[in-house]
């Protein structure tokens, strides 16, 4: 879902407006929409991709005790010989080896190609749903959902980089690489969370040239060249970017850091004295920790 929001998002940022559409809207509407929520969004699905791959074997060893356990056992009681003897012998054969194999899953094992059995319960699902089946689909449905739930639980054992591309990867950006600069230049300036969030256009870059096809190799290298150039540039604003934060930070430490030199200290006493008449172009000094006080602070006591 996150994946289909951000590729909505690249993908109207500069489309022309339908002309069956009444109401008329701007590409200076559609800026309205925060860029730095996008970027974090983008920034979010790729910790959540890393953090998915350093407990790949957590994640595999949990579905495995899944499949052997829970899995196995509905099916055991769903798949009993009424039902393997009324959807034929075929099917009933395919049945009953998923559910053989499922069961000969050791307590310990971690890991486990279930290539075969997927395409076996695909085989077996698409003999159900044909006209020559002997029993209708739909009085099977629950043997069916739970067939194809044990399938997407053994894709979480042995597939697991390829559901994290199918459901994270923007590789696919690349189409849209004008747009995606431009939301990465204007991004780096917005909110307290920059530029850290806009490190994931960083890790973009590398996926890329995997959208070279067969049919023209040689794309990958152009399109690899291409993200180089990307990447300096972007390494460029983004150092030039943590250069104007330091900068920003030196320059509020040294105005605290001025607050407390003794000549400051002096001025509140003097503004005490009956005597004192300051210049019309005195300015005093501000009180050291008055940033961090309340605006309307009485209205927060009690």
């Amino acid at each position: 879902m996150a994946k289909d929001e951000v590729f909505w998002y690249f993908r109207h940022l500069k489309a022309p407006v339908p002309k069956a559409i009444s109401k008329k809207i701007t590409e200076e509407d559609f800026k309205d929409v925060p860029t730095n929520r996008i970027t974090e969004l983008m920034y979010l699905m790729d910790q959540l991709s890393a953090l998915v791959r350093k407990h790949k074997s957590i994640i595999q060893k949990y579905y495995m005790e899944y499949l052997s356990g829970p899995d196995a056992a509905k099916l055991r009681e769903l798949c009993n010989s009424g039902f393997l003897s009324s959807v034929g012998p075929a099917i009933g054969k395919i049945c009953k080896a998923i559910i053989d194999e499922l069961g000969s899953l050791g307590p310990k094992a971690t890991s486990h190609d279930f290539k075969a059995l997927r395409l076996n319960w695909f085989r077996a699902e698409a003999a159900l749903s044909s006209v020559q089946s002997p029993l209708p689909l739909m009085k099977v449905r629950e043997v069916v959902d739970r067939f194809n739930l044990v399938a997407a639980h053994s894709r979480c054992v042995d597939e697991i980089e390829v559901l994290l591309e199918q459901y994270s990867s923007l590789q696919q950006l690349w189409y849209w690489k004008e747009s995606w600069l431009e939301t990465f230049k204007a991004a780096i300036k917005l909110g307290p969370n920059q530029p850290l969030h806009s490190m994931c256009f960083l890790q973009e870059l590398a996926e890329f040239p995997a959208n070279a096809t067969q049919y023209n190799p040689d794309e990958r290298e152009e399109i690899g060249s291409q993200a180089v150039t990307f990447a300096q540039k972007m390494l460029e604003e983004l150092s030039e970017r943590a250069t104007a934060l330091l900068f920003e930070v030196a320059k509020q430490y040294t105005l605290f850091d001025a607050q407390l030199d003794e000549i400051n200290a002096a001025y509140p006493v003097l503004m005490k004295q009956k005597d004192f008449k300051a210049s019309k172009d005195f300015v005093p000094p501000p009180i050291p920790g008055l940033e961090s006080e309340f605006r309307k602070r009485p209205q927060y006591e009690t």
